[in-house]
């Protein structure tokens, strides 16, 4: 039904048209590809830029969602962590009453800091050698 319907309305009132037509789409059509062309143009330097453009929808959303998520797994991670170091302390230390959490405390932030410490080290140490090694390409 709605076949011969649209076969009918484009017998009766496009079909007469279109010789009309044939004439204005010969002076309009440099323009047209010169347009299509520059469009094709953008769009690949669009993909050059931004390769993220081309990949499917449900990876980006997954890629956004995990970078705005990093923070929360982050802090969650550290928590775990400086719980986990405070019941080692806590369970290490000698002594009733008041000073056995106390002590549970000051030995599980001087834990913590020291990891901290060594951490922040190795990620420089890490950070000099690659920019030593990229000094060295440059000058020689």
């Amino acid at each position: 039904m709605s076949l011969d319907l649209a076969d009918q309305s484009y017998s009766t009132f496009a079909k007469p048209i279109l010789p009309y037509l044939s004439r204005p789409f010969q002076y309009v059509s440099p323009y047209v590809h010169k347009a299509d062309s520059i469009a094709d143009q953008g769009l690949s330097r669009v993909e050059e830029t931004f390769p993220v453009v081309k990949k499917p929808t449900n990876e980006v959303k997954g890629s956004v969602k995990d970078t705005i998520l990093r923070p929360v797994y982050v802090a969650s991670e550290g928590k775990d962590y400086v719980f986990k170091t405070w019941d080692d302390q806590y369970k290490g230390t000698s002594g009733n009453g008041l000073f056995r959490p106390v002590r549970a405390m000051i030995s599980t932030g001087l834990t913590v800091t020291a990891d901290s410490i060594s951490w922040l080290s190795q990620m420089l140490g890490a950070k000099k050698e690659q920019a030593k090694q990229t000094m060295s390409e440059k000058s020689g």
